[in-house]
């Protein structure tokens, strides 16, 4: 079983530049600027929370292309200069899997 607890705490501080902590009840807490925080969005499973991140990359200069394979697994790259970040989205399954590149 995979942890998407770190998947959404890795991208939420690494992609978004987000600070990330955990509030007294254990949930998963983000701040985005100037003190204002909330619940860190389920990047992994919830595919509005991870468009902020296709967003996020193409704002900061990132290409990026969605394919769909033959077997209904959707496929997203994004580029920029000689890193790739792969995320492989398997509807059925409703996961994203992150492969980086460098």
């Amino acid at each position: 079983m995979k942890n998407y607890r770190e998947i959404n705490w890795f991208v939420a501080e690494k992609v978004m530049n987000w600070h990330v902590w955990e509030n007294e009840e254990g949930d998963l807490m983000v701040t985005k600027g100037y003190g204002c925080y909330s619940h860190c969005p389920s990047f992994s499973t919830n595919i509005a929370d991870a468009w902020q991140v296709v967003e996020k990359l193409k704002n900061d200069g990132f290409d990026f292309q969605v394919w769909l394979e033959k077997n209904g697994k959707y496929n997203v790259e994004f580029s920029k200069d000689f890193f790739f970040l792969f995320v492989l989205l398997n509807p059925k399954m409703r996961h994203l899997r992150f492969v980086w590149r460098h």
